[in-house]
Order: C-alpha cells, then structure tokens, then sequence
C-alpha cells in the first residue's frame, strides 16, 4: 500500500504559496520552495512582481 508523503504534496505547495502571501496555516511547508520564494524575483510568481 503506498501512503500520501504529507510532507511533500500540492498542499504544501499551495500552504507555502498562501504563506508568502501572508496567510497562515498548520500544514507543513516546503522548505526549498521557502527559498527560492525569498530571493527577490522581478517575475513569477513573487509579489513583487506584481506592483510593477
């Protein structure tokens, strides 16, 4: 029987992305995604790239 990684799923991509938009939530994020979200992109899907 294969079991769901709850660590590593499209929820915690969609936790991670409602986090960067200052959402809160008890699911587990993904840490290297964490990362790349923080470096200061001027597209993407970064919200900074959204203001210009």
């Amino acid at each position: 029987m294969v079991r769901p990684n709850w660590k590593n799923s499209i929820l915690n991509l969609s936790a991670t992305l409602n986090e960067l938009l200052g959402g809160k939530t008890e699911i587990p994020k993904i840490k290297k995604l964490k990362k790349i979200l923080r470096k200061n992109y001027d597209n993407g899907v970064h919200p900074k790239s959204w203001t210009t």
